[in-house]
């Protein structure tokens, strides 16, 4: 066989197939023997057949790396939809219930927010919450409900408002005191949410410039208020408006007064920055200023604080 033939099918075995490398072999072994030209020829087999062997594995390799990587895609895709709250148990806000099961003020936002993202939330046991803290930094953790913002905190977490208590108002009965100025509240009853910071002015008052009655639940203070058992109301504005409301009878006998405070105390979903969610904080961030701006975070709390009125007893 003349040496352009068999370069001519040396070409065709570079790009040969398993269905067209077979009669370019057959040709080659074919062609005679005549002196270094048969020792050629068999070169041009084993390199046929070498490189229809190198082509065969790269196909296979392609084919296992193509698996592997639409394997760890669905898997990357079921790990971003699955996110750990980290919880301790503190009513009314985390209750980690007999079954493990978890409910709260806190928990029941995490719920609500993640469901309208698409995605799922489970939740750790009752944990301390500087562990808590803790795993949330390093990303052990995705998400925790209920922190107050600070600098560090910024740098570690993406923070998204909730709740902003930085308003206080008070509610008195329409026969009741007149609330105009600070002054007004000397030698009267206030009822108050206990651990809730009002003011600097009001939390700093001196002890016996008007009587602290401290509560479980602002519906227990407003019921408080309006059987006469105590003078005032202080909470944040817009729960109290909420309640008053929501409440034929508390609507009846309670006003707001005009008199108002203003505390920096705004409250907080924090997402781990380290989190394999973190990708999606723009959408996070969008979606809490949507339901904070529609009130949607703050009727999901006042809904727990009804349904479940035996978190909030005395």
């Amino acid at each position: 066989m003349p040496i352009n033939v068999v370069n001519r099918h040396l070409k065709r075995c570079q790009s040969a197939t398993l269905k067209d490398l077979h009669p370019t072999l057959l040709i080659i072994i074919l062609a005679p023997p005549s002196s270094n030209r048969y020792f050629h020829t068999i070169f041009i087999i084993i390199r046929c057949a070498w490189m229809l062997s190198m082509k065969i594995i790269l196909i296979l390799f392609f084919c296992v790396i193509g698996l592997i990587y639409s394997s760890k895609a669905c898997s990357l895709k079921d790990n971003l939809n699955q996110l750990i709250m980290c919880v301790d148990h503190y009513p009314p806000l985390q209750v980690i219930l007999a079954d493990g099961e978890a409910t709260g003020e806190n928990v029941e936002v995490a719920k609500a927010f993640i469901k309208r993202l698409g995605m799922q939330v489970t939740f750790t046991g009752d944990t301390p919450f500087k562990r808590c803290i803790h795993w949330l930094k390093i990303g052990h953790v995705d998400i925790m409900v209920g922190l107050l913002d600070s600098q560090q905190r910024q740098k570690d977490y993406h923070m998204y408002l909730y709740d902003d208590m930085t308003v206080k108002a008070f509610f008195t009965h329409k026969k009741g005191p007149k609330i105009k100025s600070f002054k007004d509240l000397k030698g009267l009853d206030i009822g108050l949410l206990r651990g809730v910071q009002q003011s600097k002015e009001f939390d700093q008052a001196p002890s016996d410039y008007f009587n602290k009655v401290e509560v479980g639940s602002l519906l227990a203070a407003f019921s408080m208020l309006e059987k006469g058992r105590i003078d005032a109301v202080v909470c944040t504005d817009y729960y109290g408006d909420a309640i008053l409301k929501r409440t034929t009878a508390f609507a009846q006998a309670l006003v707001k007064s005009s008199y108002i405070m203003k505390q920096d105390t705004q409250v907080f979903i924090a997402v781990s920055k380290r989190s394999k969610i973190a990708v999606y904080h723009q959408k996070f961030q969008q979606l809490a200023k949507e339901m904070y701006d529609s009130n949607e975070f703050m009727k999901i709390i006042l809904d727990f604080q009804y349904n479940y009125p035996q978190y909030y007893l005395e």
